[in-house]
């Protein structure tokens, strides 16, 4: 689900992570962690996991290691996702519903439509910023600013 371009509901394949475990460890509540990385849409990940829960899960996307992500940030520390508690069984009868693609109830978008959206609206924001600045007789910055600021993902145009 996306918020990004209204609230929409984007279509993608699970995406493949091509992970670096390390030896390095480290303890997150009560659990052993291991450190692995990874480059995934522009940005470096750190994620911490722990076999002793070994499912395959993680944050947002972030997923496909021996056990499950307590921690993940990307290098800048502008995305940062870490491990509150956990329950289990869960002391509550209220179900997980799982979104069904196939429903013509949402408005569904493909993933090259999601990623094509954002770069727009990432490239309209600088150009309504330098319009902006020039009203005020500013100087108008040279360099390209990044998606990095305001997306999770980040997609270059080239």
């Amino acid at each position: 689900m996306s918020r990004d371009l209204g609230l929409v509901y984007v279509k993608e394949p699970i995406p493949e992570m091509k992970w670096e475990i390390s030896e390095d460890t480290k303890s997150i509540g009560q659990y052993t962690c291991t450190k692995a990385t990874v480059m995934f849409r522009g940005r470096k990940y750190t994620a911490w996991f722990t076999t002793e829960i070994p499912l395959p899960y993680g944050p947002w996307k972030l997923q496909g290691l021996p056990g499950l992500i307590l921690e993940a940030y990307d290098t800048d520390k502008e995305v940062y996702f870490y491990f509150k508690s956990i329950k289990y069984p869960l002391e509550t009868t209220t179900a997980i519903l799982a979104l069904d693609p196939t429903t013509e109830q949402k408005d569904w978008i493909s993933f090259a439509e999601y990623k094509q959206g954002l770069i727009e609206a990432h490239n309209r924001a600088i150009e309504n910023g330098r319009m902006f600045m020039e009203d005020f007789d500013a100087e108008e910055s040279t360099g390209k600013k990044s998606m990095a600021g305001s997306y999770i993902e980040v997609f270059d145009e080239n």
